[in-house]
């Protein structure tokens, strides 16, 4: 092949690769479209090892891409949940449940009104604590409650990680993107997203 040929078919190779990253970018918000669920599993009892004043709710994602959640403080959350034991009876080492207290959004129900607030990750990526949820994977994470009676809304934060194809795409595509469609697909990975429980907790007659 010439070298006019050659450097032809090099342009024609760039801009096929130029074309496929601006369409993953395009494209990016309708494939995340939400298919991230969180429902209450139950409110903590004696017989959990975690916090007090919390719930378990099940992160469920149905995406084709990983989540990333940080915990709350920077630190390891990790405890592991006893199942519910009517007779008392010790749990065996098996049944022992993993859960994670992750950053949460929240809105408390106040005389004025409903109050907002958000638990934020540290801005200093190497101060966090994360934790991965897989695609079509789930996990149980805690919640804080209000202890004084009062109704909270609850959701959580999280990021959202590329999918096993664009894994493969990505670095052949990257070396060859104007810095916007950089600067945007960075965006794009960094930007924190919430998933929310459905209803008021805790609802009438919760323990």
């Amino acid at each position: 092949m010439k070298p006019a040929q050659t450097r032809r078919a090099g342009l024609v190779v760039v801009a096929l690769l130029i074309v496929i990253g601006v369409g993953i970018l395009l494209s990016w918000n309708r494939k995340t479209a939400p298919a991230v669920a969180l429902t209450l599993e139950r409110y903590n009892y004696l017989d959990t090892l975690a916090d007090d004043h919390c719930a378990f709710f099940r992160l469920t994602n149905g995406s084709d891409r990983p989540l990333l959640l940080t915990m709350v403080g920077g630190r390891n959350t990790m405890a592991f949940v006893k199942p519910i034991i009517l007779n008392r009876r010790r749990a065996k080492p098996a049944e022992l449940k993993m859960t994670w207290q992750v950053n949460g959004a929240f809105s408390d129900k106040t005389p004025q009104g409903w109050s907002n607030w958000v638990q934020q990750p540290s801005t200093n990526r190497a101060s966090n604590a994360y934790v991965n949820l897989n695609p079509h994977t789930a996990m149980t994470v805690r919640l804080p409650m209000p202890t004084d009676g009062s109704k909270r809304r609850v959701a959580v934060i999280y990021q959202t990680g590329s999918a096993a194809w664009e894994n493969r795409v990505l670095p052949k595509v990257i070396p060859h993107l104007p810095r916007w469609a950089l600067q945007r697909l960075a965006n794009r990975y960094s930007k924190l997203h919430e998933v929310w429980a459905n209803g008021d907790f805790p609802p009438p007659g919760a323990p």
